[in-house]
């Protein structure tokens, strides 16, 4: 769930434009919910007149409304400070929202020094009292597990199932992707399903595609194409469903295929900021299917993607570089393939091995090529674990070894590497056979 904390709303503008349900129904309610409606209207600083003498006499609900003015310099100079000492004022009154404000600034560090505790002692104040906002809030980090705070699937179920019930678009969406995914409940796609609905109409983009996929893998008549619902979702303007529309019309799995078609499906999803589509975008325009080849073009959407941090077109972007022969590209190549491989990029993670095998764009340096092939072995790559025996046979940075490089050639070759399999045949051919 932890790509899911973008998630978690502004918390000064959006509370502050939000429903004044809470205030409680007296003269200075209706004085403070008279000022929600001028600001709401442009008019922040008579707002702020408003709300500044009721925070004095201690009113909760107006002390919160004049920190998120102070947060966001809205009718009044900004002064997080100051925005920080009224929330904690109205939330040390049981005001749930300016508690869920309060957590997470504790969450984040905003203002305060981080501590998941602190965070998860004002969301829970705040989502005992029905603030949806926090309940999810609370779903993410038990379901994270955040710091302090261990991770807790029933917890954050329970959290996330209360902030569904109230209508709020992100639990629903992941309260369905836990009962798809088994986690933490038994598989349930039928209850999933019905969540991914409810998010869907809540105007949640993430269900709408999730539905897409999940329709386009039931029955269907014969006239009904394995796409339709994925399309669906790609005019409407999901990246993710332009990318996987694009995807498979390009290679004809699920689609028929029409790589002009798929092209275009996939500039869209690069357009809209999609870095894997970014990077195939790119590969397009390098291999000239489906628009006319253009290197130049082809490099720098493969460059975008990479500085996006997408892990593949890092990797490319690293072997373009390496291509240029000059010593300073070289060394940044060799930066673009470690962040690839940080990544478990395992074709990074070779080439970094031979970058140091070779001594090119860095010293050259045996032990650390062969760290870098162990890794990109472990990870399966044929070729790094060719070149581990290679090293073995021939005592380069290890203890020669003639029967740990047979080995390592078995294992290759298995890998399909057809140097190693050449190696093996050659070895077979002299009594000397992998063992099973």
């Amino acid at each position: 769930m932890g790509k899911n904390v973008r998630a978690f709303r502004s918390f000064a503008v959006a509370t502050l434009l939000g429903s004044t349900a809470l205030l409680f129904a007296c003269t200075e309610g209706r004085d403070v919910t008279r000022g929600v409606d001028l600001y709401r209207n442009g008019h922040a600083k008579d707002a702020v007149a408003i709300w500044q003498p009721l925070a004095s006499k201690g009113n909760a609900d107006a002390q919160f409304f004049l920190a998120s003015a102070y947060a966001e310099g809205q009718g009044v100079a900004r002064d997080p400070q100051l925005a920080l000492d009224l929330y904690r004022k109205s939330a040390e009154a049981g005001q749930p929202r300016a508690q869920y404000n309060l957590g997470v600034m504790y969450l984040k560090g905003d203002g305060v020094p981080a501590s998941s505790r602190e965070a998860a002692r004002w969301l829970k104040q705040s989502a005992l009292q029905g603030y949806a906002d926090a309940q999810y809030a609370l779903g993410l980090m038990y379901g994270d597990g955040v710091q302090d705070i261990p991770r807790n699937l029933d917890l954050s179920r329970k959290w996330l199932t209360s902030a569904a019930q109230k209508g709020h678009p992100r639990a629903q969406f992941l309260l369905g992707r836990l009962y798809f995914t088994g986690t933490g409940v038994s598989r349930d796609v039928s209850q999933a399903t019905s969540w991914f609905v409810r998010a869907a109409k809540n105007g949640e983009p993430d269900a709408v595609y999730q539905l897409a996929v999940l329709r386009d893998h039931l029955p269907r008549s014969p006239s009904q194409p394995a796409t339709s619902s994925l399309a669906t979702a790609a005019r409407a303007g999901f990246p993710k469903a332009q990318y996987d529309l694009a995807t498979a019309l390009m290679t004809g799995r699920g689609a028929a295929k029409d790589a002009v078609t798929g092209a275009a499906w996939m500039l869209k999803a690069a357009d809209a900021g999609y870095a894997p589509a970014i990077y195939d975008y790119g590969i397009i325009l390098r291999d000239g299917v489906g628009r006319t080849a253009d290197a130049i073009a082809a490099a720098r959407y493969i460059e975008r993607s990479a500085r996006a941090g997408y892990a593949p077109a890092q990797y490319e972007y690293g072997r373009m570089l390496q291509s240029s022969r000059t010593g300073p590209q070289q060394r940044n190549a060799i930066e673009w393939l470690r962040k690839a491989a940080a990544q478990g990029h395992a074709d990074a993670m070779n080439a970094v091995g031979y970058a140091y095998f070779d001594g090119v764009g860095v010293e050259h340096d045996l032990s650390v090529a062969r760290e870098w092939f162990e890794r990109a072995s472990a990870s399966g790559q044929s070729e790094a674990t060719f070149m581990l025996a290679t090293m073995y046979a021939n005592g380069e940075s290890v203890t020669k070894d003639g029967a740990e490089a047979m080995k390592l050639y078995c294992t290759a070759a298995t890998q399909g590497s057809e140097r190693a399999r050449a190696m093996v045949r050659s070895k077979r051919a002299s009594g000397v056979m992998c063992r099973s």
